[in-house]
């Protein structure tokens, strides 16, 4: 009979992460941080059974760049494909009173994107994107 042993391996660090996504991607370094920081937020959030990993991001940065999608609040594209790759995991039991998985993937987008064009967009109070 084989015998199993478990060995817990750790994340790598964030800077490590977007150098891989960005290299496996080709997405620009700003946008390839953005998507690793999306998947480090629900990691973060251990909603799932088993944390989205590097591949989760290595995945939304490949099909972002192949796609044309941006991590932008107003890229209905890019927000797809989170929802997509992220919502598809297989989610603990949600309890009565909280967001389903979908539903946080979605938020995160939105406030981790907005964040990121708080510098490059004018947001209005309401946090809407103003024109430029």
């Amino acid at each position: 009979m084989d015998r199993l042993i478990t060995i817990r391996v750790e994340y790598y660090d964030r800077d490590t992460e977007v150098r891989i996504a960005e290299a496996k991607s080709r997405l620009a370094r700003d946008e390839a941080e953005l998507v690793v920081d999306i998947v480090r937020e629900l990691r973060r959030l251990g909603l799932t059974k088993q944390g989205p990993s590097l591949r989760a991001a290595i995945m939304i940065a490949r099909v972002s760049a192949r796609q044309g999608a941006h991590p932008r609040p107003a890229d209905a594209a890019f927000a797809q494909i989170c929802r997509d790759v992220l919502g598809g995991l297989p989610a603990k039991v949600v309890r009565e009173g909280h967001d389903g998985l979908r539903t946080v993937v979605d938020r995160i987008v939105v406030e981790r994107t907005r964040a990121a064009a708080g510098g490059e967009l004018g947001l209005g109070s309401s946090g809407a994107v103003a024109e430029a």
